[in-house]
C-alpha cells in the first residue's frame, strides 16, 4: 500500500553515492531540455516542487566528502536553472533568491567555476533590471572565481557582462578594457571548454 505521508515528510536516503549525483544531473538535463524547447515558464512549477521535496532529503544524507561535493555542485546547477526559469517567467525577486541559494550550494561544493557562472548570471539579471553598477560589481566578483582556473570562454562572457553594464554607466575607458579582454579570451578558447550554455 502506498504511503499517505506528504513527500516532504518521507525519509530520504541515509547515504548518497555517485548514482545519486548522476540522477540529479539527469534531472537538470531533462528540465534544461524542456526549458530550451518550450520556454522558461514551462515545467517551472514541477522543478520548484522537486527542489522543495526530493532535493532537501538528498542534501541531508550522509556520504563520502567527494560525493557530497559533487552532489552540492549538481544541486547548485539545478537551482541555478530554476533561477533562470523564474527570470524568464518575469519572477525576478524569486529568481534572485534562487541565484543566491545556488551560489551557497556552489560554495558548499567548493566549485569556483560554478560560483563564477552563477555570479555571471546575476550580473546579467542586474543589467536587465537597470542596476548597472551592481551588474558590473557582480561581473568583477565572478571574474575573481576564474583568475586561477583556465576557463577562457566563461571569463570572456563575464567580461562582456561587465562591459555591457559599464556601457550604461558611462565608463567608456573601463568598458573598452573589458571588451578587449573578452575578445582576447574568446580567441583563446576551445569549443566545449566552458559550462553548458556558454560554449
Amino acid at each position: 500500500m502506498r504511503s499517505q505521508k506528504p513527500l516532504a515528510e518521507l525519509p530520504g536516503p541515509a547515504m548518497v553515492g555517485a548514482a545519486d549525483v548522476v540522477r540529479l544531473r539527469a534531472m537538470r538535463q531533462t528540465f534544461d531540455l524542456l526549458d530550451s524547447t518550450f520556454g522558461g515558464a514551462h515545467a517551472r512549477n514541477a522543478l520548484v516542487q522537486y527542489l522543495r521535496t526530493d532535493l532537501p532529503r538528498l542534501l541531508r544524507a550522509s556520504g563520502a566528502a567527494d560525493v557530497r561535493r559533487e552532489l552540492f555542485a549538481a544541486a547548485g546547477e539545478l537551482v541555478e536553472l530554476t533561477a533562470w526559469k523564474s527570470y524568464d517567467a518575469g519572477l525576478h525577486g524569486l529568481a534572485q533568491r534562487y541565484f543566491i541559494q545556488a551560489l551557497s550550494l556552489a560554495d558548499a561544493a567548493e566549485d569556483r567555476l560554478l560560483a563564477a557562472s552563477i555570479l555571471d548570471a546575476m550580473s546579467h539579471q542586474a543589467s536587465f533590471l537597470g542596476r548597472y553598477r551592481e551588474a558590473a560589481n557582480m561581473a568583477r566578483s565572478a571574474r575573481l572565481g576564474t583568475e586561477s582556473i583556465p576557463a577562457p570562454i566563461l571569463t570572456a562572457h563575464i567580461h562582456i557582462m561587465e562591459a555591457r553594464a559599464l556601457a550604461r554607466t558611462g565608463d567608456a575607458e573601463a568598458r573598452e578594457r573589458a571588451m578587449g579582454s573578452a575578445v582576447e579570451l574568446f580567441d583563446r578558447h576551445v569549443a566545449g571548454d566552458g559550462p553548458e550554455g556558454i560554449q
